[in-house]
């Protein structure tokens, strides 16, 4: 599979592609994974850490998967995310994947888009519904206003 260099980046699944100038991942759907913060954390990276239980945030959700189903789940759910819940500079997407993929029986998941670019994936995470993430975010944005 052609990719980046040994040790960038893991559980990158068959079929998609990487672009070396960009260092940019597409999945077969057209998600595009890339850098978030400098070169330190890729988005591969940062949405797979949603397998492990990270002490320093007890209220994350987890993903119920391995780390190499997670992008494919993406994958699945990419084309169904419908419009964007109004989020500020982000775009929200809620879909409901049918089935348990969180490890407290979430059935949707929560995608976040990178600021300016609504097919550049930066965050992904089981949630509860698609009124909960409205809620949540509408909370982020009202904090943000204060």
């Amino acid at each position: 599979m052609q990719g980046p260099p040994t040790g960038e980046v893991v559980y990158v699944p068959p079929g998609y592609k990487y672009d070396v100038a960009t260092r940019t991942w597409t999945s077969p759907s057209g998600a595009k994974y890339t850098y978030l913060k400098g070169p330190k954390e890729h988005a591969v990276e940062h949405v797979v850490a949603h397998c492990e239980h990270n002490p320093n945030k007890p209220n994350e959700t987890l993903f119920d998967l391995e780390k190499d189903e997670v992008l494919p789940l993406l994958d699945e759910a990419w084309p169904a995310r419908g419009e964007a819940l109004a989020a500020g500079q982000k775009n929200v997407f809620v879909v409901e994947m049918g089935r348990p993929i969180g490890t407290r029986g979430e059935t949707c998941v929560k995608i976040v888009t990178k600021p300016g670019d609504p097919s550049s994936i930066v965050s992904a995470y089981p949630i509860e519904s698609r009124a909960l993430a409205l809620k949540q975010e509408l909370a982020h944005v009202a904090k943000r206003a204060r």
